[in-house]
Parts: structure tokens; sequence; C-alpha cells
């Protein structure tokens, strides 16, 4: 029974790993967003956000057939006064989150410790609700940066530095490693996922842009 579970779980993610994934170069026109628009603006505010979608994750991980990922588009939407009547509201969206993706920390919990929304997704393991409708998929015409990070014990590090830990042992959740060694592969091969020794070496102030 456990396999046949697994095994269903791992039929939605063939829409994340088709071959028509979007490249780790967005090749279409480029909208330019007026970067005005993008500011955090009040730091309260933004975080009240962040907790709100921290919260969605939490409340439907254990719900069969979540849309938790187009509620979490819904989100980002509200929070910058947008809708999907909005001009170009994906390549708003998009940049927002690109822009700003550093900050999205989920707060402690009795549960888990704060930690980024990324991971939280993973450990939450709402991979297929979350990253195959919104962050990942090929349907929506986005394309969002998995290069987001932390700093943890004074050096960065992105999800993909996170789920090699998990297949390194160094998490102590029960995960299905199939699916994450997946996932890894295609964060790294289409969306140009990195560690975040990669980041540092591409930048080396990168500890120090976030202190």
């Amino acid at each position: 029974m456990k396999t046949l579970i697994s095994l269903i779980l791992l039929l939605p993610l063939a829409n994340i790993y088709a071959d028509e994934l979007v490249s780790g170069t967005k090749t279409s026109k480029v909208t330019r967003i007026n970067k005005s628009e993008l500011t955090l603006g009040n730091k309260v505010q933004f975080q009240h956000m962040v907790d709100n979608v921290c919260n969605k994750l939490m409340g439907e991980r254990m719900t069969e057939g979540s849309t938790i990922g187009y509620k979490i588009e819904g989100v980002f939407l509200k929070y910058n006064g947008w809708s999907k009547a909005t001009h170009k509201y994906k390549d708003k969206l998009e940049t927002f989150w690109n822009t700003n993706n550093n900050d999205f920390i989920c707060p402690a919990t009795p549960h888990y410790q704060a930690k980024h929304f990324l991971k939280i997704i993973i450990d939450l393991q709402m991979y297929v609700p979350v990253l195959n409708e919104f962050f990942l998929s090929k349907n929506t015409g986005y394309h969002l940066s998995m290069n987001a990070y932390e700093i943890v014990n004074d050096e960065p590090e992105t999800i993909v530095d996170y789920l090699q830990n998990i297949l390194n042992g160094k998490n102590s959740r029960d995960f299905d490693h199939r699916q994450i060694k997946r996932l890894l592969r295609v964060l790294k091969k289409k969306f140009n996922g990195k560690t975040g020794a990669e980041l540092l070496a591409e930048n080396p102030d990168l500890i120090s842009s976030r202190q």
C-alpha cells in the first residue's frame, strides 16, 4: 500500500518534468516592470503577507487535491493590489517574487523552526500542489527564480543545498528520496538551481548584503 501511495503521488510530478519545461533562460520578450511597484513598503505588512502564505501551507498540508499553489498566487496578487485583470500581471508577479524572494521567511512554530518558505514546502512534502501548480509548472507561464537563499551557519543556503542535505541524511524527517532526487534534478537542469557556494562564487558580497 505504501508503494502504491508513493506512485500515485509521483504522477502529478510529470507536469514538472515534461520535455517542454521552461529553460533556465527566458527566451520570450521581457516586459519592463517599474521597480517602484516592487518595493516591500511596510515591512510589517509584507511579513503579514508571508505569514498568511505560510499558514495556508500548514492548513492544507493534509488536504487531498489541494489547490494551494493557486491560492498562494492569489495572496501575492492581493498584496500588490493586482488581479488577473491587471495588465501583464504575470510579468509583474514574476518580477515581484524574483526581486524579493529572499525575504519569504516563515515564522517559527511548535513544529518548525523559522526558515525560508521554499524549505517549508519541502518539509511539508507539498512540492506537488505548490511547485507543480505554480512555481515550476510549465502551464502557468511564470519563470520564478528558485535561487532564493538564507544565511545558515554563516553560509548562504539555497533549496538545492536543502535537498542535497536531505539526500545526505542531514534531515531527520522521512522523505521519498525518489521525489527529492527528481525535484533536485529539475531545479538544477531546468531552472538554473544553484548551491549557496555557487552563488557566493558569483557574488563574493552575497553574505554581507544580507546583514
